[in-house]
């Protein structure tokens, strides 16, 4: 295999990406609003609940994620930035 192989924090790969060619503003977060509610559980009191229109909103802390990327071709443009 010609390529490379890296391992890195998602926020480094994060900064080298290029906006909407490789970017994704929602990566590493995640958001639901279910139409029917938001389904609770009560794990301490064993009870299961609906919220109407309820949401969840969740991010990570993309310096603590780790991401394995391999490229078997670095020819071209296909590798990008990820040299170095």
């Amino acid at each position: 295999m010609d390529g490379n192989l890296r391992f890195n924090s998602l926020s480094s790969y994060q900064r080298i990406e290029d906006g909407a060619v490789r970017g994704d503003a929602n990566e590493g977060s995640v958001y639901t609003q279910p139409e029917t509610g938001l389904v609770v559980h009560n794990l301490t009191q064993r009870r299961t609940g609906v919220i109407p229109g309820g949401e969840l909103r969740s991010v990570v802390k993309s310096a603590e994620i780790f991401v394995l990327c391999a490229s078997n071709c670095m020819k071209g443009g296909a590798s990008g930035g990820l040299r170095g």
